[in-house]
């Protein structure tokens, strides 16, 4: 039987909506690093970082404006660690898994984060590596987005939202946002760590339900 596919003119209209939003408003995050230091790190290079702007498709900036909206509403929430140093390449992988225990060490002789363990595989079943938590990552949550000026654009409740997520799959350097859904469906959860940034961002679905 042949079915003629209804264009929803109300989809596309929230679809353009958002990926004016995203490009036009420079949506960035606000990371507090130690030593009162603040660092914005656009959010596209979080959710779609290809190493090609021809591999950007409008389909890939639809799905990573409303991701950003799900960070504007406090529904995808995030926290970050610092390391020593940006990622290398998915090749370079005694190099990445130094980062991540170097970061597990660092942090645990200092009591801080309840890191349980983390490792670079580059690549391999669907994910680059992982990091795992004693207990769930995101606490007390109170995210606050940049807008185009560099003021806040949001504000969410101040008595926090807590995450349930300890295990997070890590997605190192170039990453696009279908691989990001993926992980979000699935986990419930993702960690990435872009190029050019020595930060690791830990995103949680706040409302999801854990699949593995």
């Amino acid at each position: 039987m042949n079915q003629q596919l209804k264009d929803n003119k109300e989809y596309r209209k929230d679809a353009c909506e958002a990926v004016n939003i995203l490009l036009e408003n420079n949506a960035s995050i606000i990371i507090n690093l130690e030593g009162a230091k603040k660092v914005e790190v656009p959010f596209i290079d979080i959710y779609c970082q290809a190493f090609r702007d021809d591999l950007v498709s409008f389909e890939d900036l639809v799905l990573t404006g409303f991701a950003w909206q799900r960070v504007y509403r406090g529904e995808l929430i995030y926290r970050c660690i610092q390391v020593k140093e940006s990622p290398h390449g998915d090749s370079e992988i005694e190099l990445n898994r130094e980062i991540l225990l170097d970061m597990v060490s660092h942090y645990n002789k200092r009591g801080m984060y309840g890191l349980k363990s983390a490792d670079f595989f580059g690549g391999k079943d669907g994910e680059d590596g992982y990091i795992e938590f004693e207990e769930p990552f995101i606490t007390d949550y109170c995210g606050c987005p940049l807008g185009d000026d560099g003021d806040p654009v949001a504000h969410y409740p101040e008595e926090g939202i807590n995450g349930r997520s300890k295990y997070f799959p890590l997605e190192v350097g170039y990453c696009m946002p279908d691989q990001m859904e993926y992980h979000l469906w699935r986990s419930g959860c993702v960690a990435r760590f872009p190029y050019d940034i020595d930060v690791i961002i830990f995103l949680e679905s706040k409302n999801h339900i854990v699949l593995r």
